[in-house]
């Protein structure tokens, strides 16, 4: 570092010291040494003799330095007192206060709410500003926020407490979905989607179609919609998903829905072709199978329909022309063979063709497949004890309905298949008694009256023959003529039950 950089700002004259370098250095020749430092010639040692006493007496030279520089000290203590002065400002409003307030943690804490949590914090407030604190210790904004987290945990409370019964019922409807109860799964989610359509009543009209308030109302929906189609095939579900989700449909329905739309496409197109063969043969003219195999025709060459479909509206056909039997088989078979999964369309009319065609095995093969699906389906359950019944196997009907009554509930059908058992056995007292108890107007079939019927007249109940013939005919029905025979005496219960469809005709 050279000698510039060494000098102190500020100073406008050179110090004694460089001076006397530049002395010395003058009357030192060129060729002496740097580090030859003898002594100079005798006549220049008196005015270097006042410099080198100058060097060697400290007090002398720090006299020197301090009298050339500025007076720091005194002009640092002038600014002092000039900006530092007593001054302290509102930390609310910023104007100028008299006074410095200290205030310790908790005072502190008192007046802002806790929200400052430091030991000393010093606090300066004009006397204004410090009353309105003192009066209102908490702002607007802490106030407004404190309404909202009461508001917001409030509401949680209600909507949990709403949704409880809703989760409670889905949590059973899975369990049942899982254990393949889907008759129960139904109900569970049927009486939650309840409870969501009660909660979302009030706000129906604001909200778009298939929403809900209730984050599992959606989801409950969509897992009821997936069990009736499992219960009851794509169509029924399929107008379900319609009229709830519109054009909405969650992706879990989506095939549901696909399916629906050709089902209900070929559903309109045929049954419009029916009723126009139907009205241009007229009342008095007479339905053919061949002729309403042409309006089929024309409308699967003309759209795209599904096969199965298609078989399936030819069966009809054969049905309600009362075309040979073994038409209506062989078409039954290639509907099985085509969607055999389709229980919901064929299963009906499958058990009660076979049935009366002597087919047991095929009518009784259907019914179990059903129940591999679905262990609680009561139809399947009565199915097979009808089938079973008229092979003979009286047993093993009852058998079916033991088992079955160990997992789901009875219904007026099952009991009336128990009844009829009991009947080709001999125990009409017994299957009285069975009908009388499940006997419930609200639910009462034809099928299921006139069994009622023709066990009373074995028993001689005059009195409900007549009750249950007088209800009947409140509906303007009368009794069948299978039944109009059996109280002649022209029939007997055996016929009635065991050929045929195996019920009154």
């Amino acid at each position: 570092m050279n000698e510039e950089n060494n000098k102190i700002p500020g100073i406008g004259s050179e110090s004694g010291e460089a001076r006397a370098d530049e002395q010395s250095a003058a009357t030192m020749p060129e060729d002496t040494p740097a580090d030859n430092t003898g002594a100079p010639e005798a006549e220049d040692v008196s005015g270097d003799a006042a410099l080198f006493e100058a060097d060697t007496q400290p007090n002398m030279a720090a006299d020197i330095l301090i009298q050339e520089l500025p007076d720091i000290e005194t002009y640092a203590d002038g600014a002092d007192d000039e900006d530092e002065g007593e001054k302290f400002y509102c930390a609310r409003c910023e104007r100028e206060v008299p006074e410095h307030v200290t205030l310790c943690a908790e005072c502190e804490a008192i007046i802002y709410g806790n929200l400052v949590t430091v030991e000393n914090y010093d606090v300066t407030l004009c006397a204004e500003c410090e009353a309105i604190i003192k009066k209102y210790p908490f702002s607007s904004n802490a106030i407004f926020l404190f309404v909202v987290a009461v508001f917001i945990s409030v509401a949680g409370l209600i909507i949990a407490a709403a949704n409880f019964p809703i989760v409670v019922n889905v949590i059973k409807g899975n369990s049942a979905l899982q254990s393949g109860d889907l008759k129960k799964c139904y109900e569970y989610y049927d009486e939650a989607y309840s409870f969501v359509s009660n909660l979302n009543m009030p706000f129906s009209a604001s909200l778009p179609t298939g929403y809900s308030l209730f984050s599992s109302g959606n989801k409950t929906l969509v897992n009821q919609f997936i069990a009736i189609n499992r219960l009851n095939g794509p169509y029924q579900t399929g107008q379900y998903i319609e009229k709830y989700f519109g054009e909405n449909v969650p992706s879990k329905l989506a095939g549901i829905k696909k399916e629906y739309d050709e089902i209900a496409k070929a559903a309109e197109l045929m049954n419009n072709g029916f009723d126009g063969y139907y009205s241009a043969v007229g009342e008095e003219g007479e339905a053919t199978y061949g002729g309403l195999m042409t309006v089929i025709d024309k409308i699967v060459s003309e759209n795209d329909i599904p096969d199965y479909l298609v078989i399936y509206y030819r069966f009809l056909a054969a049905k309600e022309t009362g075309e040979d039997m073994d038409v209506a088989l062989r078409l039954m078979d290639s509907i099985i063979a085509e969607k055999p999964e389709a229980f919901w369309l064929y299963a009906s009319d499958a058990v009660s063709l076979y049935k009366q065609s002597g087919d047991f095995a095929k009518a009784l093969s259907i019914c179990n497949n059903i129940l591999k699906i679905d262990p609680t389906d009561s139809s399947a359950i009565a199915y097979s004890m009808s089938i079973l019944r008229m092979d003979g196997n009286y047993n093993g009907a009852l058998t079916v309905y033991e088992k079955a009554m160990k997992i789901i509930d009875t219904t007026p059908e099952i009991e009336r298949q128990r009844a009829i058992v009991l009947m080709l056995q001999g125990n009409f007292e017994d299957a009285e008694k069975i009908l009388i108890e499940n006997y419930d107007e609200s639910t009462l079939t034809v099928e299921y009256a006139e069994t009622l019927c023709a066990c009373a007249l074995k028993t001689g109940n005059t009195e409900k023959f007549d009750e249950v013939c007088s209800l009947l005919a409140g509906y303007g029905i009368q009794l069948s003529e299978s039944l109009q025979k059996l109280q002649s005496g022209e029939t007997t219960i055996e016929k009635i039950y065991l050929e045929g469809t195996g019920d009154p005709v």
